[in-house]
């Protein structure tokens, strides 16, 4: 799987950046397939210090720009559990 032989803790985007980019990646938020994306923490950063696996998806840039620090909506992340999930299978 994508998580082999990466450390559960004290990882940056960096890390998973270089794992997406092996992928055909679509934004978590979205569906959309795209070339050019961010790394999104799903719970912000600045709420959750947190830059494990789980909280780390691919995003369009704009979207995650207009995201920033907002905590995804209950029905935003049951839309894209879908997408979420498979990121990390």
């Amino acid at each position: 799987t994508l998580m082999d032989g990466l450390r559960q803790h004290d990882r940056d985007t960096q890390e998973v950046r270089g794992l997406f980019n092996k992928l055909n990646v679509a934004c978590t938020w979205t569906g959309k397939e795209t070339e050019s994306w961010d790394v999104d923490h799903i719970l912000p950063y600045a709420v959750l210090r947190n830059n494990h696996l789980w909280n780390l998806v691919p995003c369009l840039p704009a979207v995650n720009d207009k995201k920033r620090d907002l905590i995804p909506s209950q029905s935003a992340l049951e839309q894209a559990q879908p997408r979420i999930l498979s990121c990390w299978q």
